[in-house]
C-alpha cells in the first residue's frame, strides 16, 4: 500500500503526519490533505432503489464513471494566478438596467445615490396578465404599494455613505424587505421575492435601509438585495473589511455543506450551516484557545467565524470543525476531475430558486462548486455564459449533429448553456451526451412536464423543453477552462 504523505495543499508539519499515521486515522488524514475529494458512491447492490432519468444508468451516479483513469482530467485547468486574473476580468457584476456598472471591491466610502436608487428600485412586479399569490390569496395592488413604501427610495441622498460588513447566516437576498413567499398558486418552491443566496462570511457593502429600519440594502460580489440587519455584522472600516476577505489561511467546505455541532454555549453557532465553497478563517493550535466552550480541540480544526455583536459590529467566535468533515485546508486544485467530484456531492440535492431553502439553482450550484477552487463565477447563467477569461464556443448556429461532434471533443467538466439554464458536461456515451445540473423541470416524452426540482444527471438527447425540442437542440454556448 502506498501512502502519500504530503501534497501541495498541505501545511501540516511532519511530526503531526507521523502521529496521525501511528494512530491509524487515515480517513481523517485523507480529508485534511484534500488529496482526492470523493462523493459518497452508491453500491451497485442498491441500484434498483435509485430513480434515474431516461437513458441514465445507476453507475452514472458515480463520479468515477466519468473521471476514470484519464490523466487529461487531472491536469490543472488554471493556476492560482490565472484564477485571480479570471476573477478580476469578471468582477464588474453590479449592473443597473441603464448599463452603469461597478465591482464590489471597487466601492469606496461613498457611492452615487442614483446608482443605489436604480439598483434598489429594479424590483419584481407581476405583468398585468399575471396573477401571483400570497398565503393562497391573489396579491393586490395595495400590497405592492405598501412594499414600494418600504423601499424608502426617496430617502436615498445624492451621495451615499457606504458601510461594510459580512453576512453571519446562510440566507437569501430579497427583492423587497420582507420574507413573504409570493408566487404561483400552491407553488412554494419558486418565491419571486428571492434574488440570490447569501452565504455566511460573505462580504457586503451596506448602502441603504428600509423604512422600518429592520433591513439593509446591500451589494454582494454579483447582486443587490435586502437582508435583515440581524444577519449582518459591520466592520469598523473599509480597510478591516478588505483585510478580512483574504485570511492568511482558510478551511474550505468541500462537502455539500458543513453543519457545526450543537453548542449550548453559543446559540449563533449551534448547528450553523455553511454551504460548499465557504472559506472559514483557519487558526493554528497555538493561536486557538486551549478550550473552546468546554471542548478541547483534539482531532479538530479551529476556525474563527464572524458574528454580529450586540452593537451591530463584527466579532469573531472560535469554532471547532472535525478533521473527519469534508473540508480542505486551502483551495482545491482546479482540475476537471475535482470539478466532477465536487459536483457529484450535490447530486440529488433540492433545487432552490435563487438559493432559497438552503439549496441552489443551476447557476448557484456551479458557483458553489467553483468556489472550492477560488473561482468566482458570475451569479446568473446568462452572465456565466458571457464570462471573460475562458474559452467560449458559440453553438447556437450548429445542427444537432455538429453539436454532438463538438461535445465528443470536449473535456468533461466544461460548462454548457441554453437560455435560462447552466449545466456541467460529463461526457458522451453511445452517442448520448450527458450533463449534471440543478433542474427545475423538463420533459421526457415531449408532452408531460415533470417538476424535477433536484440536482440530476440526464441525457441532452432524451430530455426536452416545453417546446418539445431536446436540450441538445437548445444548446447555445460552451465554456471551456483549458
Amino acid at each position: 500500500m502506498k501512502i502519500k504523505i504530503m501534497n501541495k495543499n498541505s501545511r501540516t508539519p511532519a511530526g503531526i503526519v507521523a502521529l496521525m499515521l501511528l494512530l491509524g486515522v487515515c480517513g481523517a488524514w485523507k480529508a485534511a490533505l484534500c488529496d482526492a475529494p470523493q462523493a459518497a458512491e452508491p453500491s451497485p447492490a442498491y441500484a434498483k432503489y435509485m430513480k434515474t432519468a431516461g437513458g441514465v444508468a445507476a453507475e452514472m451516479f458515480l463520479p468515477g464513471y466519468w473521471v476514470g483513469n484519464s490523466q487529461l482530467l487531472d491536469s490543472v485547468l488554471m493556476s492560482p494566478e490565472r484564477i485571480r486574473a479570471f476573477n478580476a476580468a469578471n468582477k464588474n457584476a453590479l449592473t443597473t438596467e441603464s448599463g452603469n456598472t461597478t465591482a464590489l471591491t471597487d466601492i469606496g466610502d461613498a457611492i452615487s445615490g442614483a446608482f443605489v436608487r436604480e439598483m434598489a428600485g429594479a424590483v419584481y412586479k407581476p405583468k398585468p396578465s399575471e396573477t401571483v399569490y400570497l398565503n393562497g390569496a391573489p396579491v393586490t395592488e395595495k400590497y405592492w404599494a405598501d412594499l414600494d413604501r418600504r423601499l424608502h427610495l426617496n430617502a436615498i441622498p445624492k451621495t451615499v455613505s457606504v458601510r461594510f460588513g459580512y453576512a453571519v447566516f446562510w440566507t437569501t437576498l430579497q427583492a423587497y424587505p420582507v420574507r413573504d413567499v409570493v408566487g404561483e398558486k400552491d407553488d412554494l418552491l419558486f418565491d419571486k421575492m428571492v434574488r440570490s443566496n447569501c452565504r455566511p462570511c460573505q462580504p457586503l457593502a451596506v448602502v441603504h435601509e428600509s423604512a422600518d429600519g429592520g433591513w439593509y440594502y446591500v451589494f454582494t460580489d454579483s447582486y443587490g438585495g435586502w437582508i435583515e440587519k440581524r444577519h449582518v455584522a459591520l466592520c469598523k472600516s473599509r480597510e478591516e473589511w478588505l483585510r478580512r476577505m483574504e485570511p492568511e489561511h482558510c478551511l474550505v467546505v468541500t462537502g455539500s455543506e458543513l453543519c457545526l455541532d450543537d453548542d449550548p454555549y453559543c446559540e449563533e453557532l449551534s448547528g450553523a450551516r455553511f454551504p460548499m465553497g465557504t472559506a472559514l478563517p483557519l487558526v493554528s493550535p497555538d493561536e486557538a484557545p486551549e478550550s473552546v466552550r468546554s471542548r478541547i480541540g483534539f482531532g479538530c480544526y479551529a476556525v474563527k467565524i464572524p458574528l454580529r455583536g450586540g452593537d451591530g459590529w463584527i466579532r469573531d467566535e472560535y469554532a471547532l470543525v472535525p478533521v473527519s468533515a469534508d473540508v480542505c485546508v486551502g483551495r482545491l486544485e482546479f482540475t476537471a476531475a475535482n470539478v466532477l467530484r465536487q459536483m457529484f456531492k450535490l447530486l440529488g440535492r433540492r433545487y432552490g430558486w435563487g438559493g432559497d431553502g438552503h439549496a441552489n439553482d443551476c447557476s448557484g450550484v456551479l458557483r458553489d462548486v467553483f468556489s472550492c477552487f477560488g473561482v468566482v463565477l458570475p451569479r446568473t447563467s446568462a452572465r456565466q455564459a458571457e464570462a471573460s477569461g475562458a474559452a467560449a464556443v458559440d453553438l447556437s448556429g450548429l445542427t444537432d449533429g455538429a453539436k454532438l461532434d463538438m461535445l465528443k471533443k470536449t473535456r468533461a467538466g466544461s460548462l454548457l448553456f441554453f437560455p435560462g439554464h447552466a449545466m456541467l458536461y460529463l461526457g458522451t456515451v453511445k452517442e448520448k451526451p450527458y450533463v449534471i445540473s440543478a433542474v427545475s423541470s423538463f420533459s421526457e416524452d415531449r408532452i408531460t412536464v415533470l417538476s424535477v426540482n433536484t440536482v440530476v444527471v440526464n441525457s441532452l438527447t432524451e430530455t426536452y423543453r416545453k417546446d418539445g425540442e431536446s436540450w441538445l437542440s437548445h444548446l447555445t454556448t460552451l465554456i471551456r477552462f483549458d
